[in-house]
């Protein structure tokens, strides 16, 4: 069996393409509106198959932040959580952590992801991450490489789209958002114990992407990221934008997510 196929390599990459440089963007995409920016800490990625894959198959952990007033980041929880003393201010965004798993087919593009996501916030640490459980719920939604088909012959991007995406909340420091009745079943108390609204706390759909990092040489040769070199995100309108030092993580240019509620 051949170690990779010609199809398994342009896979494992996503971004084996020539690219015309353009002047490089600031650390984001003009003035779109994103609400939420996790980036990929750690990936496991898989094959079905080496020499003729079908399906790429992955794990990864995420961590970033998310606007104050956002599903991800809801003023109510912020204010319960300065209320209690465990936060110092009701103005800052919320820390969060997500851990995802995504299934794309190699001859489409398109797929899907689900996980687990965790608001998280400084307690016994206040030097490292955020660690402190606050808020959990759960994500899912389909996955779409980009691919310009205007180029001859049309080639796959460093961008992946997030669609018919939704987020839904399902605790609150342990507090289930609501409880569903379900007979014989133990009495539940909800997160009205804490003082907050279970209608306030629903599931939210979103949309978003990953932007894949590359470098770039002097001929426009795009190639796979390295963490001694520069290394850019390719921004909605074709524009490079350079990955910035808190977007690597040891030392390592990582995936940026961006979510649009």
């Amino acid at each position: 069996m051949k170690r990779y196929g010609h199809r398994a390599a342009a896979v494992v990459s996503l971004m084996c393409t020539v690219y015309a440089a353009v002047p490089a963007a600031s650390a984001h995409d003009g003035n779109k509106k994103i609400d939420a920016t996790l980036y990929e800490v750690t990936e496991n990625m898989s094959l079905d198959d080496l020499s003729m894959p079908t399906l790429r198959t992955a794990t990864a952990a995420l961590q970033g932040t998310a606007k104050l007033g956002s599903p991800l980041c809801p003023a109510d929880l912020v204010d319960l959580l300065v209320g209690l003393g465990l936060l110092t201010r009701a103005d800052k965004p919320c820390s969060v952590t997500a851990v995802g798993n995504d299934a794309i087919e190699t001859a489409t593009g398109s797929g899907s992801v689900d996980g687990t996501f965790a608001v998280v916030i400084n307690l016994d640490n206040t030097t490292d991450a955020p660690e402190f459980v606050a808020m959990t719920g759960t994500f899912k939604g389909s996955m779409q490489v980009v691919i310009d088909t205007t180029a001859k012959p049309p080639r796959t991007l460093p961008l992946i789209n997030l669609n018919d995406g939704t987020f839904t909340p399902t605790d609150v420091l342990g507090f289930p958002i609501t409880c569903p009745p379900v007979p014989g079943a133990k009495p539940c108390t909800d997160i009205s114990a804490l003082g907050l609204d279970p209608a306030k706390f629903g599931a939210a759909p979103f949309t978003g992407v990953f932007r894949l990092p590359f470098t770039v040489d002097k001929r426009g040769w795009r190639h796979r990221a390295f963490s001694n070199r520069d290394a850019f995100y390719l921004g909605d309108h074709g524009q490079l934008i350079k990955v910035q030092p808190d977007e690597r993580s040891l030392g390592f240019p990582t995936v940026r997510v961006e979510i649009d509620f």
